[in-house]
């Protein structure tokens, strides 16, 4: 199972673009499990400026309006460790 570390950059991010706790967690908890159980399923999805990283996307409703935060993870930096290096924000959905 892989390490997963957020930078410190992106957790100040997500809670500027989720400040609500309740949704905050069920965002990290679905980044989390999905990184550590289903790593395979998004390597795949590289991205095309940069090939040492990948995107994760999360699609959640916060109560008021749905939102999409799309993360850039390294997975090249060192071996076992998924670095979430960014993350970018857009209410509504892709």
């Amino acid at each position: 199972m892989p390490h997963i570390i957020v930078a410190k950059p992106v957790s100040a991010a997500l809670g500027e673009f989720v400040p609500d706790r309740g949704p905050l967690l069920k965002v990290l908890n679905r980044l989390y499990d999905q990184l550590e159980n289903n790593t395979g399923r998004y390597r795949g999805r590289r991205n095309p400026q940069d090939q040492n990283l990948f995107d994760y996307v999360v699609h959640f409703h916060d109560g008021k309006r749905w939102q999409t935060l799309r993360f850039s993870v390294d997975d090249c930096l060192a071996t076992d460790y998924l670095v979430v290096v960014a993350v970018d924000h857009q209410f509504g959905t892709r």
